[in-house]
């Protein structure tokens, strides 16, 4: 492999391209490629392994310049990845009829049957429990 061609397949490798693409843009197999390296004696793997860290580091440098050059994606994308920001959102779930208000109802007598029955809790298990906390 000449000193070109090892050039281009570096670079390729930087950008994340595959095996499939690295060897479309050489115009050969991936098998062909994999003899032509060896032949010059490089792996195939540890060039891709060395050569894609080096290709992250210049993503990660690049996406830093852009936060600091004030790229707001570029500053929120990094705030959720390395400071667990998130995007709040407040959902109000409250009805007019109270159903689906966020404060606790409590359940007695008919409802509270109804409700365990349909969650498919014995009745028997929420007496024990209540029994045992008393």
């Amino acid at each position: 492999m000449d000193e070109e061609r090892l050039k281009v397949l570096i670079e390729l490798i930087k950008i994340q391209c595959t095996k499939e693409e690295i060897s479309r843009v050489l115009n050969t197999s991936r098998r062909s490629l994999e003899r032509e390296l060896q032949a010059a004696g490089y792996s195939y793997k540890q060039l891709y392994e060395q050569h894609q860290a080096d290709g992250n580091a210049s993503l990660r440098r690049s996406q830093w310049a852009a936060a600091r050059h004030g790229n707001a994606a570029m500053l929120i994308w990094l705030g959720k990845q390395y400071l667990g920001q998130r995007d709040m959102q407040h959902v109000d779930n409250t009805s007019s009829d109270g159903s689906m208000s966020p404060h606790k109802r409590k359940l007695t007598g008919a409802d509270l049957d109804k409700e365990l029955a349909r969650r498919g809790i014995p009745k028997e298990l929420l007496e024990e429990t209540w029994s045992k906390s008393n």
